[in-house]
């Protein structure tokens, strides 16, 4: 199996190439947070997540992550006719927090991992990764596993993206579970609609039929790391 060129100067453009855009990206959002600005803010972080290990990056993508998952609610809500009244205020709550934690944001620190702890970091990083995926060959999709197989799917994409690996096919996965994610989200706030339920239940159809396959290719290309 041929393996990927990987090299601690090559993670490093990436980190810093990525500081960068985050930098810009949380100055427009500091005067003017749309939501596509903060939506590029999270991903960003995400893709920043497999080269620095920051708790500070972590905190301010949680706060970033309510004020996400209220605007998708919301959108969701309208679109099965249910009353948004209450989510809108919740989400002007959270855009002030969101808000208050980019204007108090200090990205010193981030460029401070030497090129040598880098490489080594982020190849852990893959190869835990690969053994995490490596439990979803053999145990049952619940709710729980779900969740969980759609972060590290998000980490393993991101990681490959990192060294100019790009594969459509983990992205379209993400895209699955992170819809059923969202139909939870707006099963906690309305209750089990049947029509939520209806389609939560195609969808996690859908990705039980796919997932093993997405996770076989995952880990195939891990472990050409």
């Amino acid at each position: 199996m041929k393996k990927f060129h990987v090299t601690s100067k090559l993670l490093l453009q990436y980190r810093n190439d990525q500081i960068m855009i985050f930098d810009e990206l949380l100055r427009k959002a500091s005067e003017n947070p749309t939501t596509k600005c903060i939506h590029q803010i999270r991903v960003t972080i995400r893709r920043l997540g497999v080269v620095i290990n920051s708790v500070k990056l972590n905190q301010l993508t949680k706060v970033l992550g309510r004020e996400r998952d209220l605007e998708v609610a919301i959108a969701n809500a309208k679109k099965y006719g249910l009353g948004i009244t209450k989510l809108k205020k919740a989400k002007k709550s959270a855009r002030k927090k969101s808000q208050k934690k980019m204007q108090l944001f200090c990205e010193k620190g981030l460029r401070k991992t030497s090129q040598i702890n880098l490489l080594m970091k982020y190849k852990t990083m893959m190869k835990e990764l690969n053994l995490e995926l490596e439990d979803f060959e053999s145990i049952e999709m619940t709710n729980k596993q779900f969740h969980r197989l759609r972060i590290n799917l998000k980490k393993v994409r991101y990681g490959l993206e990192a060294i100019g690996q790009f594969r459509p096919q983990l992205e379209k996965m993400q895209d699955l579970l992170g819809h059923i994610h969202d139909l939870e989200v707006l099963q906690r706030l309305f209750g089990k609609k049947t029509r939520i339920k209806k389609d939560k239940r195609f969808a996690k159809n859908d990705a039980q039929a796919e997932y093993l396959s997405i996770v076989k290719l995952a880990r195939r290309n891990l472990m050409r790391i």
